[in-house]
């Protein structure tokens, strides 16, 4: 048992030297991301830290507990100093719960809101012709054909097709691009690629750009009708045909060549 409880400790001990070393690195190297900052490097590291930390926590809290067990009838300083030390790590754990209980709470404005565990559930109150879309795509596309839809920024709206459906996009949130490649050149080709095949007139340049990326869907929707004009949008049904359609989201499903013959 002796033997045993050695190696359990050990084990132990090389976790919280794992994340000793976490911690450690995150002070000396970091990702170089756009904005010049380490918070990604510290995002990543430390939460794995952390998890690691826990399964030790556990750990030392069952040996404190089954050392005071086995003791309990020699109530030592010893012994009082362990139950003090089960006693602070339990005042811990207790305020560690504060926050999950008080948020959760705040979020869900008190359990009023509705419980659901699909997250596009929201979608279908919220922009239905979109979620219809979606639900499409997931459901009737096959593959992982490339698809054409509006990019911009993180924590926006855009690019939200791809993001919902899985399928591979020309160019989507670009500032996340930017922070994992720390370039800018091919992403802003992208960017202005897709907004000429949006806003452009001539079907011989839209086409030649949906050649370029493989576009095999282009996705018109409630967004896009808002950032590019209506009469441009309306090309696209020369360059393919609409397998999907509803008020505000219309789906087009481009032809060989980049025009219907």
């Amino acid at each position: 048992v002796e033997g045993r409880r050695g190696r359990e400790t050990l084990f132990a001990l090389v976790l919280a030297g794992t994340a000793a070393l976490l911690w450690l690195g995150m002070e000396f190297f970091f990702l170089l991301t756009k904005d010049g900052q380490r918070a990604n490097t510290v995002f990543r590291l430390g939460h794995q830290a952390w998890v690691i930390l826990s399964v030790v926590g556990a750990f030392a809290v069952f040996t404190l507990a089954a050392s005071w067990a086995e003791k309990r009838s020699q109530f030592t300083l010893g012994q009082a100093a362990r139950m003090g030390s089960l006693a602070l790590i339990g005042v811990v754990l207790a305020a560690g719960l504060v926050f999950p209980l008080t948020a959760t709470f705040s979020r869900t404005e008190g359990f009023t809101t509705p419980q659901r565990l699909d997250g596009l559930e929201f979608l279908r109150e919220a922009v239905p012709d979109e979620y219809w879309a979606v639900r499409w795509l997931n459901e009737e596309v096959s593959g992982t054909p490339v698809i054409l839809e509006a990019p911009g920024l993180d924590y926006t709206d855009l690019g939200r097709v791809s993001s919902r459906t899985g399928l591979p996009t020309v160019i989507g949130r670009h500032d996340h691009e930017h922070e994992w490649r720390n370039f800018w050149d091919p992403l802003m080709e992208r960017i202005s690629d897709v907004e000429t095949a949006y806003t452009t007139m001539n079907l011989a340049e839209a086409g030649a750009i949906l050649d370029k990326y493989g576009v095999d869907y282009v996705y018109v929707g409630s967004l896009e009708r808002l950032l590019y004009p209506q009469e441009a949008l309306d090309k696209f049904s020369c360059l393919g045909e609409p397998v999907f359609s509803s008020p505000s989201v219309t789906v087009y499903r481009v032809s060989e060549g980049g025009a219907i013959g």
